[in-house]
């Protein structure tokens, strides 16, 4: 067993945050509450660079990204640790395409990019930025069609 709980404190973190035992957005007096309630012996130097340490590729090797920055001093659980999938709603005006969802066979890809033909940004552009590989996209085609015709998978970013 690893020193704070079986794979590590930012593990620990990551299934309390899973569990609701701790909410996002994830800080430090948080985790010293956390381990405080379950008599983990975390120094306090640990619990206030975990989430740094944690949420950056280019710290060490030895630590793993669990976590994104949100705000100062504030993170979130990234969420491939999650196993949540999102789901996106998107409303597609398939007369500006040389395709349409209802024409795509399952198992097919279509790009789809945050810039509309014209170069212009799409609305909510927050989502195109959130979204990950996994998730599920509801296509809506706007235009004659007026229906839900596709339930996209996300398999690339």
């Amino acid at each position: 067993m690893a020193r704070h709980g079986e794979s590590g404190l930012g593990y620990e973190i990551v299934k309390a945050v899973i569990s609701g035992e701790i909410i996002e957005p994830i800080t430090y007096e948080k985790i010293k509450l956390f381990c405080k309630k379950n008599n983990i012996d975390a120094t306090e130097s640990h619990m206030r660079v975990i989430l740094s340490n944690s949420s950056e590729n280019t710290h060490s090797p030895t630590y793993k990204k669990y976590f994104k920055r949100v705000g100062r001093g504030e993170y979130e659980v990234l969420s491939e640790y999650k196993n949540q999938m999102q789901f996106y709603w998107l409303n597609v005006d398939s007369s500006g395409y040389d395709w349409t969802f209802s024409d795509i066979k399952i198992g097919k890809t279509q790009t789809y990019s945050n810039f509309n033909p014209n170069g212009n940004q799409r609305k909510n552009p927050r989502c195109f930025q959130e979204i990950d590989v996994g998730d599920l996209v509801v296509a809506y085609e706007t235009g004659d069609v007026k229906a839900i015709t596709t339930l996209c998978k996300v398999s690339d970013k």
